[in-house]
């Protein structure tokens, strides 16, 4: 990693209590990760999804699928 590299950070949370989420745009089709508190049911947003290998490895860390996410507009 050079000064102005980029430090990879991997998102973990508990499945029982947070739901996983994308936050899509209709219009500009940027897409990003949240999660959703099960009880309170706040949404946090964590990380823009720039790319399908970003969202590959929340998935990986997380033991969910890509498939597995339910998307919100």
């Amino acid at each position: 990693m050079g000064i102005f590299g980029k430090k990879e950070s991997v998102l973990s949370f508990s499945l029982q209590k947070f739901e996983p989420v994308l936050k899509c745009s209709i219009c500009t089709g940027e897409q990003v990760f949240c999660i959703i508190d099960r009880e309170t049911r706040e949404v946090q947003e964590l990380m823009m999804v720039s790319s399908p290998k970003i969202l590959q490895k929340i998935c990986n860390a997380n033991g969910i699928s890509p498939e597995d996410i339910r998307r919100i507009y």
